[in-house]
């Protein structure tokens, strides 16, 4: 019977060393998997913010939102810019969301 009770014993402790190692793995996975997703999420912005500062803008169209909204001039050009540089749909946009 003693025997018994220690290959019992011995069986909770591979099973619990075991199940240790899977969490770990499992753990391991997850943090890759986020790191990777914080990655890739970067270099969506990165990707967004060039294509963005590549669509041409009117400085006198800056002008006019920075007057008639009172809104620094850096975010009147990316406003712009989201708009395609269009003076028209940026100004709908900035009213709809005021």
């Amino acid at each position: 019977m003693d025997s018994e009770k220690q290959a019992a014993a011995l069986d909770s402790v591979t099973d619990y060393v075991a199940d240790k190692e899977i969490d770990e793995a499992r753990v391991k996975d997850a943090l890759s998997d986020l790191r990777n997703a914080q990655e890739s999420e970067k270099a969506n912005e990165a990707r967004r913010h060039n294509e963005l500062m590549a669509v041409k803008i009117n400085a006198e169209d800056v002008a006019t939102i920075e007057g008639e909204f009172e809104i620094p001039k850096k975010d009147a050009e990316m406003k712009l810019r989201e708009c395609g540089g269009d003076l028209k749909k940026a100004l709908t946009e900035l009213v709809s969301h005021s």
